[in-house]
Order: C-alpha cells, then sequence, then structure tokens
C-alpha cells in the first residue's frame, strides 16, 4: 500500500436522511483529522485521501457501500456507522475483506468483532455509572423509570440490560413503562400522555434512547407539556452539544447527558483542540463525544500503521492493542486487547446557555467490557428477570448449580456445542466451576479455557469466567464463555513472528551459520565457564584464499556459491568429530569462526587442520571452470581471565601469519 502516492480510507457517515444531523459532523471532524496528518506528511510518505459515501440513514445501505469502499476503492480502513443497525450491516463484510472498521459510538455490547475497534462507551461506562447517579442523593434519589427509545436493536437491548440492572438494585421494573417510536418520529402525543400518567404516579427519570432528528422534536414536545426537569428529568444516551446548538435553550435546561467527552472539560488540551477546530471549522462550531471518538480512532489507526509500515488489517490490527491518545478530559483512552477502550467518564446537566455542566466525574478510567450484562445477572436473583437477559445475550452462556447439573444454557450455545453438550465438554466445564469454587473465584479472570469442535468442524478456544449466582433459588455458577480463537491466533502469529526475528537476529542470512553477533555472545558466555570449569576453549579465524578473484572473475553467484558451500562443509565437518556445543559462524565477508570445546592446544590443533583439509577438498564448476577453495586458518585457546577481544586478536594474529606464509595453513597463537 505504502508503494503508492495515496493512502485511501473511506468515511462511511450519512450526509442525508434522519441520522445526517448526528453523522455529517463526524465525518467533519475526519477531514479535519486527515488534513492534519497530510499537512505533518501524510503516512508512510503517502497523502491520505478520503473516499465518501452517503448511506442516506438507510442501514441496507452502510454493508453495500462498506464493500464497495474496500474492494473497488480499495480504502485501507472504514470510519464510520453511528446506529448499531448501521454497524452490524458492516460486521459481516469487514470480516469477510478483512478490513477494519473504527466505530465511533457508545452501544449495547453483547459484541467483540476482529474486524471492529470501537472506541465508544459500553453500558458499564455509560449507563450504569448514570443510573448510578440518579438512584444516588446528590443525582435526586429518583426510583422510577421511563424507557423510551427509537425502534432499533440498541434502544430495545439497552432497555431490557437497564431493567435488569434496577432489579438488581432491588428496584420494583415491572410496571415501568417502555415506549418504542419509529426514525423521525413527528407527532408526540401518544407518548407524551403516556409520560403525563407517568408522572401523576410520582417524581422519576425518562431513560431517553431516542435517536436522529427525532430527538429534538421529541424534546420540544415534551418542553411544551411542561414537565420539568427538577422532579422529571431527561436522561438522554444520544443528548450532546450538537442538540444544545439548535434546540431552544430551555426545552433542553437540567437534563442529562453522560459520555466521555464534554466541551465543558476545562483542560488544556481541550481548549488548544476547540481553539484549533473552531479556527477551522467555524467560530460557533460544537464538538460532541462521537466527533472525539472519531478523532481517537482515526489517529489510533494513524500511529498503528505507521508502526507497523504498512496499512493491511491483520498487520495493524496487532499494533492497535495498547494504543493511547490522551483525552480531551485529561485523562488518557486506551485500546484494548478486546478492541474496547478504558476511558474516563463524565456526567453533565444541560444550562441555558447551551452548555453542559459536569456533575460527576468517575475517580478512574473505566474499561470498556462488552459483556458487562453477565454482573447483572449475577447480582439478581429474579428468575424472570434472569432468564430475558439471558435469553436475549449473544453471549454463549452456562448455569451449572452446586450439585453439577446443567440448570441453563443460551441459545448461542447451539453454534459451538451443537443441540446436546458432549459428556468430555460438560466434565470440563463442570470442573471449572468446581475450581472456581474452591478458589473462591468472582469477577472477569477466566478460570479455564477449553477447545471445542463444533458441529461445523472448526476448532474453537473458549474461556470461561466464572460467577455465583442463584439460579430459580439454587446456588449456582453463571459460566460466560468467551470466544478467543482470534486472539489465539494473533498470539500464534506473534510467536512466530518473534522466533523470526530472533533467527534474523543471530543468523547469517545467506549460508544458515550463526551471525557475528551470536558469535560473540556466546564466545563471552564460553569464556566465563571457564570461570567455575577450568576448562579451556578453542577458537579458530578461517577465511576463504583469494575469495575476492573468484568473485572478480566469475561474478557473486560464484562467490555466494563459495561461502555457502563452505559453511557446509564446517557445519558437516563439525557435527561428525567435535561436540554438540561446538558453534561455527560466519563473522565477516568470507571469514569464519568457530568455537571448539577444546581441552588441549593439540586436540584444537586436530581440529583445525581436519576442516582446512575438508575445505581444501572443495570443488565446484561456474562457467565451465572447475573453482576449487582453501583457507587459511589462525587458532588459539582462551582460559579463564580471557577478553573475547584478546581471544579474537590472537587467532586473527594467527590468521594473518597463515596468510603471510603462503595460505591454505593453521598458525596457532598461544596466550601469553
Amino acid at each position: 500500500m505504502h508503494s503508492q502516492r495515496f493512502v485511501k480510507v473511506g468515511l462511511l457517515h450519512s450526509s442525508t436522511g434522519t441520522m445526517a444531523c448526528n453523522e455529517a459532523p463526524l465525518a467533519d471532524m475526519l477531514r479535519f483529522e486527515i488534513d492534519k496528518a497530510n499537512e505533518a506528511g501524510g503516512l508512510l510518505g503517502c497523502k491520505i485521501v478520503p473516499v465518501e459515501f452517503d448511506p442516506a440513514s438507510d442501514w441496507l445501505n452502510y454493508g453495500q457501500y462498506a464493500r464497495q469502499m474496500i474492494r473497488d476503492q480499495q480504502v485501507a480502513a472504514l470510519f464510520g456507522c453511528w446506529t448499531s443497525t448501521s454497524r452490524k450491516a458492516v460486521l459481516p463484510v469487514v470480516e469477510e475483506e478483512d478490513c477494519l472498521l473504527y466505530y465511533p459510538l457508545d452501544y449495547e455490547g453483547e459484541e467483540q468483532s476482529p474486524n471492529i475497534f470501537y472506541l465508544g462507551a459500553t453500558p458499564n461506562q455509560k449507563l450504569f455509572p448514570a443510573i448510578e447517579y440518579l438512584l444516588s442523593a446528590p443525582g435526586g434519589a429518583f426510583d422510577r423509570f421511563f424507557m423510551l427509545g427509537t425502534d432499533f436493536n440498541y434502544p430495545r437491548t439497552i432497555n431490557r440490560v437497564l431493567r435488569a440492572f434496577l432489579d438488581a438494585k432491588g428496584l420494583k421494573t415491572l410496571g415501568l413503562p417502555e415506549h418504542y417510536v419509529p426514525f423521525s418520529h413527528r407527532n408526540w402525543d401518544q407518548e407524551i400522555a403516556a409520560i403525563a400518567a407517568f408522572r401523576a404516579g410520582g417524581r422519576g427519570v425518562i431513560v431517553s434512547s431516542i435517536v436522529g432528528d427525532a430527538n429534538q422534536d421529541f424534546l420540544a414536545a415534551y418542553h411544551a407539556a411542561g414537565f420539568k426537569a427538577e422532579d422529571l428529568p431527561i436522561l438522554g444516551l444520544s443528548l450532546n452539544e450538537l442538540d444544545l446548538a439548535t434546540l431552544d435553550p430551555a426545552a433542553v435546561k437540567g437534563h442529562y447527558a453522560c459520555w466521555n467527552y464534554f466541551m465543558s472539560h476545562d483542560t488544556e488540551g481541550n481548549q488548544a483542540f476547540l481553539r484549533s477546530w473552531q479556527m477551522a471549522a467555524g467560530a460557533n462550531r460544537p464538538v460532541c463525544d462521537a466527533m472525539i471518538a472519531a478523532r481517537t480512532g482515526f489517529r489510533m489507526w494513524l500511529r498503528a500503521a505507521t508502526a507497523a509500515g504498512t496499512t493491511r488489517a491483520a498487520t495493524v490490527r496487532q499494533y492497535m492493542f495498547g494504543q493511547t491518545e490522551m483525552g480531551l478530559d485529561g485523562e488518557p483512552v486506551i485500546m484494548g486487547i478486546n478492541h474496547h477502550v478504558e476511558m474516563g467518564m463524565s456526567i453533565a446537566r444541560a444550562r441555558a446557555d447551551r452548555r453542559f455542566d459536569i456533575v460527576w466525574r468517575s475517580e478512574e478510567p473505566l474499561r470498556g467490557n462488552p459483556w458487562a450484562a453477565e454482573h447483572i445477572i449475577a447480582s439478581t436473583t429474579a428468575v424472570t428477570a434472569q432468564r430475558e437477559l439471558l435469553d436475549a445475550l449473544p453471549t454463549p452462556l452456562i448455569v451449572i448449580d452446586d450439585d453439577g447439573q446443567l440448570r441453563y444454557r443460551s441459545a448461542s450455545t447451539d453454534d459451538y456445542f451443537g443441540r446436546d453438550i458432549a459428556p468430555d465438554y460438560l466434565e470440563a466445564l463442570r470442573k471449572a466451576a468446581d475450581r472456581a469454587a474452591a478458589n473462591g473465584a468472582e469477577g472477569d479472570d477466566p478460570v479455564a479455557e477449553i477447545v471445542v469442535r463444533t458441529p461445523s468442524g472448526e476448532l474453537h478456544n473458549l474461556t470461561v469466567v466464572s460467577r455465583r449466582i442463584v439460579f430459580a433459588g439454587v446456588p449456582s455458577r453463571l459460566l460466560s464463555l468467551a470466544d478467543v480463537t482470534y486472539i489465539r491466533r494473533i498470539e500464534s502469529t506473534l510467536r512466530l513472528m518473534n522466533a523470526d526475528l530472533e533467527q534474523l537476529a543471530t543468523t547469517d542470512g545467506l549460508t544458515g551459520l550463526a551471525n557475528r553477533r551470536h558469535f560473540m555472545q556466546e564466545l563471552a558466555a564460553r569464556i566465563a565457564q571457564c570461570e567455575t570449569s577450568d576448562r579451556p576453549v578453542g577458537v579458530l579465524l578461517i577465511d576463504l584464499d583469494h575469495f575476492k578473484s573468484i568473485n572478480d572473475r566469475f561474478g557473486h553467484a560464484a562467490g555466494d556459491k563459495a561461502l555457502i558451500e563452505t559453511a557446509r562443509v564446517l557445519h558437516e565437518t563439525l557435527n561428525a568429530d567435535c561436540a554438540q556445543q561446538d558453534l561455527v559462524a560466519r563473522v565477516g565477508g568470507e571469514e569464519f569462526a568457530v568455537i571448539l570445546s577444546a581441552s588441549s592446544i593439540e586436540e584444537a590443533d586436530r581440529v583445525a587442520e581436519r576442516l582446512r583439509a575438508c575445505i581444501a577438498a572443495v570443488h565446484f564448476e561456474t562457467g565451465g571452470v572447475m573453482v576449487r577453495l582453501s583457507c587459511s586458518v589462525g587458532a588459539t585457546l582462551c582460559i579463564a581471565g580471557d577478553s573475547p577481544e584478546a581471544t579474537l586478536k590472537r587467532a586473527d594474529d594467527g590468521l594473518y601469519a597463515a596468510k603471510r606464509d603462503g595460505r591454505n595453513r593453521v598458525v596457532f597463537r598461544r596466550s601469553a
């Protein structure tokens, strides 16, 4: 990719339709960051060129356009999507095409694709802290919630998680209202009436997961109905600075939002960024969390590709783990190996001047966990809530009671075990549960890893996390299975890469012998052993005679053949005549070196003569001419107290003497 003069990246955000008010600003931010990157030199010496398609807020277009961008435009990475529906449309495409998508929105979790990096919050980072705050005295000590959302998978899943979370807190959820409306909903009379009926029952919170242009109409209708934020505030899961900039301030004053980023973060980094952004985009141009998440994703990708030296997805992926961007809230944003970020979170309340007041901040960065709903299941004893949430989650989940009996398995376990769990797999799961119980294990750390062969014949690695629960009144263990097959493949690839790097670092590429670096390390180690074993070490320096004339007369191919044949003869002769701990290396152009476990001068001299004679017997034909080899050898013994440099100096003196005295001979030099 970097051999071309440009690198293409795909921007997959709607500029028309119901989601344009949310998505178009993200594309603006990405263009801003691309321009800055190009001003700094681009990527790998190439200009970064954005390729933009408009899905027109139709989720069916996202997957189609993603494939066109990857196949036809050959983009190096995709940055885009807002709704979970659009992301799920792109997910199979990026996995099939092995391209990376950087997704900037908070979402419902229960997903972890090897081809998506999730820059937004998971429920444990956003929903849970926000509800905890509203339950607390500083947040108003509310205990009633009205759930209202746009009708697609994110609101329905997040509200299911919310019900279970509230149930785990001991709150009654059976009668809590839950309403859904279509995209671009306009007539809010029915929903306002339902909210009025809810308010008649007492104070409460509206948890709104409405997205797109319908959000503004809802807030206006809510305000017109005369509801007050003091006793009926809205927790807007998508409420951000873009809404504050376009709505009547009175319609949003007092309502809550929870994000990693707010424009009101008073940090030097944020102030500097806002000056730079508004100078380029306009003095009154607002910024929201999703725009900053898109910025963070692009910057992480840029650094990962630079470090990798390529834009190839498989390589960039490995360099993404641990990528860190200093957040504009003053806390680092770190990409985890689970493709989700660790970051700080804040809760803020809208003011009348179109800004947010931050009322709560996390004490430390929160780690993104797409499977956080399992914590809720472990905390609640309501059987109905447990089963509803278990059935809703795509995570493979198994419940085994304290007697080892299988009490529940989610439908998603069929993908790994088939309709019936084989006895050996069930026994492995029982042992994992028993081990967790014996060790008191609780939490997110795996207690076991099993390898299963799926009904389709594929091998998958599954880690097992265990949590104690009471299921249908019976003390049990909830076993959560995570497919880490692709992580194990990455680890295997890294091990192979490290082995290759180690070989490159210690091996001569032409002959396959040890290189000078390896030879010097081994020589130092062997000399150090002399201090305790009192056993000398023999060292030989071997130089091919008249090698330059072979290169000059017959060409470098003949010279390489001479070196390769010499290496072969030295290796084979040493293996046949000497101990396994002996080492032969190529330490220069036509110069070789040998470490011998020789116990005497006579033994070292005998081996040196044997090697010289074997090389003198080498001959090969090139260009119709027979080439014969010979070598000169300098030999010495090193003892305790010697240094590698002094030892090689003596061997080199012997080699020089052998050359001076007519070549094709061995000259021994004793230590002082």
